[in-house]
């Protein structure tokens, strides 16, 4: 739920969901979502001569959001469905430690997406969303390797398991960063642990059958002083079923109190570039863009948008096979030192809908044939 990168020489800075998240159960039924709105009903092929002409993979790439309400409200699924004139292939769920165990309303959350044609995207953050952003003891890495949270987690697998169909799972995304408790150097966290977690998780979830869960290991995008590399924090290629990257242009939205800098408009490919380099060369995985969005403020947000679909992910990002919009009006998080995090006094508007031409083009680039894929 959050972005880091560099913009002006100084710390890095973060978007921050200011989410109070809710277990909320859905028991209102939907009826007709898929009929009248459009919506893939299952993976399409684009044709042989399409993929010549565009240099794009013949698999069509999911496209997904995340909309704060949906996991509790359908109303929200149903009106971002009209205004793009699809169904997304996928939703993100923020899940953080502290809300609860998996319990019977959870698992009817889950099927009602799945009822729906929807894979769901589990951001599973250990720490507790409500509390500090960065000093959370609790959650360091050791305690998670020493098996202080095994019931909580094998609750978790168990109850995913039960579930049966496949459900993507982003573990402690972010990891080569220093602004979650997870993250490097923090919590007293040390170089190695974050392998050592990830790997004692995923052994948990094997041990409960949960074969169904795809394992989605979504870093930060690179930029200069990112407090880990990549290499450094990778699980390993038989724990790791999809890489990730998140990434946002902020625009000129924020005012950085810790380099008294402004934020800059960039470009997909200047976000995502290195990232995206750094990955393909370390395996051969697809790739999740966990969270992306742009701001409206210092440049053109319906032209970034086409850009970023319809001419660079297609021709110059091919491993990327789904992306999900991060649909929210976000303030950020300014890292003022290392483990010291402030607000920002201003938010940004990352939602299609936050001018007409900006809905336009997005409709327009999701409901064309690259973006028919499904998540699998």
């Amino acid at each position: 739920m959050t972005s880091v990168h560099q913009q002006c020489g100084g710390p890095a800075h973060r978007a921050f969901a200011n989410r109070q998240s809710r277990r909320g159960v859905i028991r209102a039924a939907i009826g007709g979502i898929s009929a009248g709105i459009g919506a893939g009903s299952g993976p399409v092929r684009l044709n042989a001569a399409m993929a010549r002409q565009t240099g794009a993979p013949a698999e069509p790439a999911a496209i997904g959001a995340y909309l704060p309400e949906a996991l509790y409200d359908p109303s929200v699924f149903v009106r971002f469905s009209a205004d793009i004139r699809r169904s997304p292939a996928f939703l993100v769920w923020y899940e953080g430690w502290t809300e609860g165990a998996f319990d019977a309303p959870r698992l009817e959350n889950l099927r009602r997406w799945h009822e729906w044609g929807i894979v769901p995207v589990l951001a599973w953050d250990p720490f507790d969303p409500n509390g500090l952003p960065i000093d959370q003891p609790a959650f360091a890495l050791a305690n998670i390797i020493r098996g202080d949270f095994d019931a909580y987690i094998d609750g978790w697998a168990q109850g995913l398991a039960a579930f049966g169909h496949p459900v993507f799972v982003n573990f402690a995304h972010e990891m080569n960063g220093n602004w979650y408790p997870w993250g490097i150097g923090v919590n007293g966290n040390q170089p190695g642990e974050f392998v050592a977690a990830w790997r004692h998780v995923h052994g948990r979830f094997a041990a409960a059958g949960a074969s169904n869960v795809v394992w989605v290991w979504v870093p930060n995008e690179m930029y200069e002083g990112v407090p880990a590399t990549v290499e450094a924090v990778y699980p390993g290629d038989e724990y790791v079923d999809w890489f990730g990257m998140n990434g946002f242009n902020w625009g000129a939205n924020i005012h950085w109190e810790s380099c008294d800098c402004q934020s800059a408009w960039r470009t997909f490919d200047e976000i995502f570039s290195s990232t995206y380099a750094a990955l393909t060369a370390l395996a051969d995985k697809p790739i999740l863009i966990g969270e992306v969005a742009s701001s409206e403020v210092g440049g053109d947000k319906a032209a970034w948008i086409t850009d970023a679909f319809l001419q660079q992910l297609p021709f110059a990002y091919p491993r990327v096979r789904a992306v999900s919009w991060f649909n929210k009006v976000a303030t950020g998080l300014d890292t003022v030192a290392p483990g010291v995090v402030e607000p920002t006094t201003t938010a940004v508007d990352w939602r299609i809908t936050s001018s007409p031409a900006t809905l336009a083009a997005f409709a327009e680039a999701v409901n064309s044939p690259y973006y028919q894929g499904a998540l699998r």
